[in-house]
């Protein structure tokens, strides 16, 4: 009897032991936070896990069947990698240690990201929670990061001040394609991705990392924006003084920070205690830096608006956006990663027509990035309409063409050709249009004389004649913040003709 007891006593101190040695191990071990149960990873890309740890800890690994190890370096940080995989709906099980993630599949992940009109979400807009209906529920899944508040009129609190860094600014959890995580999530980037899991048939994963109010400059590296003469001022001055930043980030961060910030003490990005969101780089730091070794398809980016509030901010953003698209390029260590963007829709603000003729320019000379036509949506006195549905079908047909290469049809409307000849000006289109009247929306002059509304021949189903002045120098269309009458150039997909200005030569 005294040894079964003995030997009971042994065992409960063994598995006590067992218990702390298994607690200690995982507190030694940190994971990225990306890395979940229910995530997907992207397909055909070498898998990347890292995190943190005490140097010269060992680390064993195994993702489905596949086995691997290593040791903690001497800075604290690991990395693991696991071999290309093909998309698959069969769950797969990511260990780390003790630590077990499970339920993970292998499909196309894409990064949501960009301003308000990404956030807007799929329970407030119009058709959205009749799209969830209709969707693969179970290989869809999201991972919506979170932030604190943009607007504080009260000032942050102490959790949200704990939270204003660049480790902790974001958090989120993957899930599963529920009423009540979808109803939360981007609309134009659950469309987007459910639309090619229609398509493709494999799992989607959908990360979305966006900030309502946030301009371009925010989410560009910081590195870029110092060594930049357009963009170094940022930093060199006191922030929330410098008429270079939008006068509403300055506001809000004072809002923001107004319990805890000195108004005399200058405030220089990056130098003060806790970070605002709206800093120079913030963003790219707090949230596209941390995602590096990840493997994304591409990127869908819908902003601008901020960008485009005034003359020079819209010149600017001729500079700052390949800058940003530079920068996520040489983070993700692939300088082919696919960009497709909204082009802004309607809306009454008269800067807004340059602002999208630079981003149709920006996305012509740009290799691997792409951009859709809104014209024909929006509302003029509201800057997010709810009409996102449309947006997010047209982004996956122009991703479901030019990066996975399907045969999609008419998803490029735009101008092909424009040659003077004798009797006219001749505009040749990239696909048929289907309007066969009146095509309002034309005009025809300078920047100096001013311009006049043209109506064109109709020559074939892809080309249009003008008859010109020897002066006119530029032909424009649907160049206004909120075309009227309604324009009317469509495709057969029912794809818009796109605002433009064009030299004439």
């Amino acid at each position: 009897m005294k040894k079964i007891v003995y030997y009971f006593i042994i065992l409960c101190l063994s598995c006590q032991w067992f218990a702390y040695t298994q607690y200690k191990e995982n507190t030694n071990i940190e994971v990225a936070k990306i890395f979940q149960s229910g995530m997907v990873i992207q397909q055909n890309e070498t898998i990347c896990v890292w995190g943190k740890g005490e140097p010269f800890h060992e680390i064993i690994a195994s993702l489905g069947k596949e086995k691997t190890k290593t040791i903690v370096d001497e800075t604290g940080h690991w990395k693991v990698y696991f071999k290309k995989r093909k998309a698959s709906y069969n769950a797969l099980i990511l260990r780390i240690n003790n630590l077990v993630f499970s339920d993970i599949l292998i499909g196309e992940v894409w990064l949501c990201s960009g301003q308000s009109n990404m956030v807007r979400n799929l329970g407030e807009v119009i058709g959205g929670m009749q799209e969830f209906d209709n969707s693969n529920k179970d290989y869809i899944r999201l991972l919506r990061l979170d932030h604190p508040r943009l607007v504080a009129k009260n000032g942050y609190t102490v959790k949200e001040l704990n939270r204003s860094n660049t480790n902790d600014f974001f958090e989120g959890s993957w899930s599963n394609l529920s009423y009540v995580e979808a109803s939360k999530f981007s609309a134009v980037g659950f469309q987007f991705g459910n639309q090619l899991n229609k398509v493709l048939n494999v799992p989607i994963g959908l990360i979305q990392c966006a900030v309502g109010g946030s301009a371009i400059n925010n989410w560009i590296p910081p590195e870029a924006l110092k060594a930049s003469i357009l963009t170094s001022t940022l930093f060199e001055k006191d922030w929330f003084t410098n008429e270079d930043v939008d006068r509403g980030h300055r506001m809000r961060g004072l809002d923001a920070f107004q319990n805890i910030y000195d108004n005399n003490t200058p405030f220089f990005p990056g130098e003060f205690k806790y970070r605002w969101m709206c800093e120079p780089g913030f963003l790219f730091e707090a949230g596209i830096e941390y995602l590096s070794n990840f493997k994304f398809k591409g990127v869908l980016w819908y902003q601008g608006e901020t960008d485009a509030i005034t003359s020079n901010s819209v010149n600017r953003y001729k500079t700052l956006f390949p800058m940003m698209v530079e920068g996520w390029r040489k983070n993700f260590n692939n300088n082919d990663l696919p960009f497709v963007t909204v082009q802004l829709p309607r809306f009454s603000k008269n800067t807004w027509p340059e602002f999208r003729n630079n981003q149709r320019l920006l996305a012509e000379s740009i290799p691997n990035c792409y951009m859709s036509t809104s014209i024909d949506l929006g509302l003029e006195d509201d800057i997010h309409p709810k009409d996102k549905i449309p947006i997010g079908n047209r982004v996956s047909k122009i991703a479901l063409k030019h990066i996975y290469n399907l045969n999609i049809k008419d998803v490029d409307f735009k101008v092909k050709k424009l040659s003077k000849k004798k009797g006219g000006l001749y505009l040749k289109l990239t696909n048929s249009m289907n309007q066969i009247n009146l095509y309002p929306g034309f005009e025809l002059g300078d920047n100096q004389k001013g311009f006049r509304s043209v109506v064109p021949e109709k020559i074939n189903a892809k080309t249009l004649k003008f008859t010109i002045n020897s002066d006119d120098k530029i032909i424009r269309y649907a160049w206004a913040a909120y075309p009227k009458p309604d324009v009317k150039l469509f495709n057969s997909q029912q794809i818009p003709l796109g605002p433009f200005e064009i030299e004439i030569k």
